[in-house]
């Protein structure tokens, strides 16, 4: 499957492309973030690469924020271990993939790196030094932001 989908990824490089998987929609890598950007959707990291996902009935939603962000996509569906296309949209010089793709790369990466520090500090929240580590982050984004 995953080299399926890695074919098909290819073929588009300036188009998201969503694949029908059981009951959800896929993507991977560069599409990922994309989604989990406008979506705020987690990207789950595999051996092979980054992947996000939702509900079959979340497309909608999804669809609309890739128009309204002016982002070409593709949906295809495996009948009998063959891709077909299902559903396209192509905004063809106005597509804005990868200006959105580099916006939601460093919002992934931003965002992970918000998520490691919270994680550390809900392990230390019993260490009696949280209230200054705390103190200095707090200062330093007030006075940064």
């Amino acid at each position: 499957m995953r080299r399926r989908v890695g074919t098909i990824r290819d073929n588009f490089p300036d188009c998201l492309v969503l694949i029908k998987s059981g009951n959800f929609y896929r993507c991977y890598d560069d599409d990922s973030y994309i989604i989990a950007y406008l979506m705020d959707y987690q990207v789950k990291a595999t051996v092979l690469n980054d992947m996000a996902g939702f509900p079959l009935d979340s497309l909608n939603k999804v669809l609309d924020k890739l128009e309204m962000n002016r982002v070409d996509y593709k949906i295809f569906e495996f009948e009998n271990g063959i891709a077909k296309l299902k559903q396209k949209c192509d905004f063809q010089e106005d597509n804005c993939y990868e200006g959105v793709l580099e916006r939601a790369e460093r919002y992934v990466k931003v965002r992970d790196r918000i998520s490691n520090v919270t994680d550390i500090l809900y392990k230390n929240i019993e260490n009696a030094r949280i209230e200054d580590a705390i103190s200095k982050i707090a200062q330093i984004i007030y006075n940064e932001l």
